[in-house]
Parts: C-alpha cells; sequence; structure tokens
C-alpha cells in the first residue's frame, strides 16, 4: 500500500516542469508561454501538483518547499 501511495503522489514529468517553474518565481502566464499549454491545462497540473503536494494554494507550496521561515511574495 505505501508503494502504490508513494506513486499516487510522486509528480508527472510534466507537474515538475510546472513545479520547477513556479518555484523560479514563474506566474502562470510565463508557465503557459514557455510550455505552449492553455490556460485550463496548467491549471489542471498545478492542481494535480497541488493535491500531490497537500498543499492549498502556491503560497502553501513555496513556503513548504522552501521552508515556512522564507517570506516568499508570490502574485500572480
Amino acid at each position: 500500500m505505501g508503494e502504490t501511495m508513494h506513486k499516487r503522489n510522486k509528480l508527472s514529468r510534466r507537474e515538475n516542469e510546472i513545479f520547477e517553474l513556479i518555484i523560479g518565481g514563474k506566474t502562470n502566464r510565463e508557465i503557459r508561454e514557455i510550455l505552449c499549454i492553455c490556460k485550463g491545462t496548467l491549471e489542471r497540473h498545478i492542481t494535480n501538483i497541488y493535491q500531490k503536494k497537500n498543499v492549498k494554494n502556491r503560497i502553501e507550496l513555496l513556503n513548504k518547499h522552501f521552508g515556512k521561515g522564507s517570506n516568499v511574495n508570490c502574485t500572480d
């Protein structure tokens, strides 16, 4: 069961690309332009990332990645 749960929580290749762009400070618009994907597709990937990382939004995602002590400001 642990192995199955791990596989479900592992980011896909595309989700990982998007995650790296998010933590690199890119906006959704910039990510869509870089990856040549539509808004709905990006939103679906981001939703999947949030679920797999167990966060509710970009701020929580960045805080979880960089540590809660970081002052990370995002606008999108």
